[in-house]
């Protein structure tokens, strides 16, 4: 065997991962303003695709 390639998984064991709730955050101001500026900007191209000549 080649012994001098390292185990990839170290001989251990993992610890357990953290709940699904862990690392979530809420969504806050930040978020609501950037799903507003991308609706608006989906509008606005949906639009002018629909009427070129008004752009």
């Amino acid at each position: 065997m080649h012994r001098h390639l390292p185990r990839a998984d170290r001989g251990g064991i993992r610890p357990a991962r953290p709940g699904p709730e862990v690392g979530r955050t809420t969504v806050n101001l930040a978020n609501t303003v950037g799903l507003v500026l991308a609706s608006l900007i989906a509008l606005f191209l949906f639009a002018a695709l629909l009427f070129p000549e008004r752009f």
